[in-house]
């Protein structure tokens, strides 16, 4: 019986994290050719509050449901999103809810440093994933003829600071629901 209980509320927690996904995804500034949202942020929480089976789960169900044709995404949704420059980025957040949940788990951290430096090496696999698939479809999909530099500036320079801040935040939050609520999903 205490087993259907936490599957409720692991399933309750997922919903949650794939309903904040879409709603990060409303959340943006439109930058050429990927735009800035706060979905990175859900991501990482993801990872750091359902650790990484559920938070992994909880991207593929969000990516799924774009696939299919939902608009969840930032521009839309449907299979043709696969050639757009940010679905790179959608992969990543599977990358950095799973490198996130795994590190949690084993180091289980309790200062706001050791939060806060899981957070940025989530947000570092969003982009090891974001930038080379947007290379890849701004330049050979595309037939662009953009250099390293542009690249580096338009997928990742121009996020940084942003994402600096959004960490924080994630481990902010992180901590105080893990810590505060004693939440152990993982």
């Amino acid at each position: 019986m205490t087993s259907s209980k936490i599957s409720t509320r692991k399933i309750t927690y997922t919903a949650i994290a794939v309903s904040l996904m879409i709603a990060g995804a409303y959340i943006k500034i439109p930058f050429v050719p990927v735009p800035l949202t706060l979905q990175n942020l859900f991501s990482v929480l993801a990872g750091i509050i359902l650790g990484w089976k559920y938070g992994v789960l909880s991207q593929i169900i969000y990516i799924i449901l774009g696939l299919i044709g939902l608009p969840v995404f930032s521009s839309g949704g449907g299979i043709g999103y696969i050639f757009t420059p940010s679905f790179g980025y959608l992969l990543g957040f599977i990358l950095c809810t799973c490198v996130v949940g795994v590190i949690i788990n084993i180091k289980k951290p309790k200062k706001f440093t050791g939060f806060l430096i899981i957070s940025i090496i989530g947000m570092i696999c969003v982009y090891m994933i974001g930038v080379p698939y947007l290379f890849f479809i701004v330049n050979i999909i595309n037939s662009g003829n953009n250099n390293f530099t542009w690249f580096l500036t338009n997928g990742f320079l121009l996020f940084a600071p942003g994402d600096i801040l959004k960490c924080i935040l994630a481990a902010l939050v992180g901590k105080f629901v893990v810590m505060q609520h004693k939440i152990k999903l993982y």
